[in-house]
């Protein structure tokens, strides 16, 4: 093949390439943007949930659809996003879809939870924490908390009180009508910033940490690979943390 015509075919590929550079970003885009908003139920009072819809918010946005989100309780939240109500969970823990077949997990992890206990005495230690511990304490967590049920039910808590909302609950152990309150770290943390003068203090480090994921209800299977792409790209670029961190400070100020 002569000069003139090599050079002309690699130009031609050359232009090609480039072509296909600008118009891939389109597909990519329309093929987001079918579905233009998604509704969510977000847990009240629950500051990981406030994290998370402020991650999804941005997540989302990458995927050309905007997303709301309408407070409820844990139990509530559940029933209304398997039966289709809700377009899924913005934030639970991985076991969720053994209890609810028709939420499907995005597979990449969006966030954590810290389970920590909390309570008003200043005498209880960490080495207290033992078999007696579980079984002669009053305790106090959210009904429908799927990480707290995990705990009582690994220790076989019988005298545990279920209460409705998070902000109903830790008041409940500040005014000493229980004697430990389960729940995550960042939740405990907000409310001792909001109400100091509960003296509520975070009892123990944290006794178990697991990773969080998003759910989308079964009609949204198609968005799942789109999605995961998407916080995949964002966690192995660093940004996913970085926001995450900015986000827990933010919400760490916001009142319940």
């Amino acid at each position: 093949m002569s000069n003139p015509r090599k050079y002309c075919l690699r130009t031609f590929i050359s232009s090609f390439l480039i072509l296909l550079s600008f118009q891939a970003p389109v597909a990519y885009a329309h093929k987001h943007t079918e579905i233009k908003s998604l509704h969510f139920a977000k847990v009240l009072s629950s500051a990981n949930q406030s994290v998370a819809f402020l991650l999804l918010q941005e997540i989302y946005k990458r995927a050309g659809i905007t997303i709301s989100a309408t407070d409820m309780s844990s139990k509530r939240s559940l029933a209304e996003t398997s039966r289709g109500h809700l377009d899924g969970e913005l934030l639970r823990i991985q076991s969720l879809t053994n209890r609810h077949p028709s939420l499907i997990r995005i597979p990449t992890a969006v966030y954590h939870i810290q389970t920590q206990l909390f309570s008003t005495q200043t005498n209880l230690k960490y080495q207290e924490i033992n078999d007696q511990f579980w079984s002669s304490g009053k305790f106090a967590a959210v009904s429908g908390i799927l990480h707290s049920a995990q705990l009582v039910k690994k220790h076989d808590i019988q005298n545990v009180q279920k209460l409705v909302d998070l902000k109903q609950m830790l008041k409940f152990v500040s005014l000493g009508r229980a004697e430990i309150g389960i729940t995550s770290r960042l939740n405990g943390l907000r409310y001792l910033n909001q109400y100091p003068g509960y003296k509520l203090r975070t009892f123990s480090q944290p006794l178990k940490t697991q990773a969080l994921y998003h759910y989308l209800h079964k009609t949204h299977k198609a968005l799942v690979p789109i999605i995961d792409s998407i916080i995949r790209e964002m966690y192995v670029s660093g940004e996913l943390e970085k926001l995450t961190k900015k986000f827990e400070q933010q919400v760490l100020e916001e009142p319940f």
